[in-house]
C-alpha cells in the first residue's frame, strides 16, 4: 500500500518536473506532450538524451509571441545549436532564449535562459543525457532572480 501511495504522489506532482521554461513549436502544437518523440533542436531542449540520436549538426532560431492568460502576454526569441555529427564523441547542444512577460506582476519582467546539454549513446537502445539551465528574471523596478537547474 505504501509503494502505491508513493507512485500516486509522484504522478500527482510530475508536472513540476517538466521542461516548460520554453516550449518549441512542435511541443506547443501538441499541447506540451512532446518529450521523447520530438526531433531536431526542440528535442535537445526538452530531452538531452535525444541529442546523440540526431546524427547531424544544426542551428535554429525560435520566436514565440502571444497571451498566456488573461492580461498576461509573453514573447520570446532565441537561438540554438546542436553538434551531433557521427565523428563527435560527446554530442552537445546550446541554447539562448530571451523572454519578456507582462501582466503577471505589476511591472514587466525580462528573462534570459541559457541551456547547455550533452548526450551519449550507451548502447543500441539506451542513451543518456545531461543538461544545465540558467534562468534569470529581471523584474523592472525590482531585483534580478537567478535560478540554476
Amino acid at each position: 500500500m505504501r509503494s502505491s501511495s508513493v507512485v500516486f504522489i509522484l504522478l500527482l506532482f510530475s508536472r513540476a518536473s517538466s521542461a516548460e521554461v520554453f516550449q518549441g513549436p512542435v511541443a506547443g502544437a501538441s499541447g506540451g506532450a512532446g518529450r521523447a518523440g520530438l526531433q531536431g533542436m526542440e528535442a535537445a531542449f526538452a530531452n538531452p538524451a535525444l541529442i546523440p540520436l540526431m546524427k547531424s549538426s544544426e542551428m535554429s532560431a525560435y520566436f514565440r509571441d502571444g497571451y498566456i492568460g488573461t492580461q498576461q502576454h509573453r514573447n520570446a526569441y532565441g537561438l540554438g545549436v546542436v553538434d551531433a555529427a557521427p565523428d563527435v564523441y560527446f554530442p552537445g547542444a546550446g541554447h539562448f532564449v530571451r523572454t519578456r512577460d507582462t501582466g503577471r506582476s505589476a511591472t514587466p519582467a525580462n528573462g534570459e535562459l541559457w541551456h547547455l546539454a550533452v548526450g551519449k549513446n550507451i548502447s543500441d537502445r539506451f542513451a543518456a543525457g545531461f543538461s544545465v539551465y540558467r534562468l534569470q528574471d529581471d523584474v523592472e523596478d525590482d531585483r534580478k532572480y537567478t535560478q540554476w537547474n
